[in-house]
């Protein structure tokens, strides 16, 4: 996976009215993925979103390691347990590649705050 697994162009389920607002609501399962076909598993409308560079690595910088795959990834990362949805963002490693998890606080403020476009794809 490399330094950076997570690439500036995201995909991701959401619901219509989520797509018409352009900001992504925090709940308990907001997570996006780099992979398509990981996306296009999930019930709802798969989006892809372009974010600004260097946005996650804010991401990084509040992240904690949701397992040990992900400890690999990210060696210097947190891996804490415990109540993390209003402070941090989780990645984690599943199907194959590396989800990150956006939480109710921080994290899917930073997201929100540098997104660029948004598409439908599916």
């Amino acid at each position: 996976m490399g330094n950076n697994p997570i690439s500036g162009i995201e995909l991701l389920g959401l619901d219509l009215i989520e797509l018409r607002t352009g900001i992504m609501p925090p709940t308990t399962e907001t997570s996006i993925s780099p992979v398509l076909t990981y996306s296009s598993k999930y019930n709802g409308v798969t989006v892809k979103i372009v974010v600004k560079q260097g946005t996650f690595s804010k991401l990084q910088e509040i992240g904690i390691a949701a397992n040990s795959a992900a400890a690999k990834v990210f060696p210097t990362m947190s891996i804490k347990t415990g109540k993390w949805l209003k402070t941090n963002t989780r990645f984690k490693v599943e199907g194959g590649q590396m989800t990150t998890q956006l939480g109710q606080g921080k994290g899917i403020e930073i997201f929100n705050e540098n997104i660029v476009h948004f598409a439908k794809v599916k």
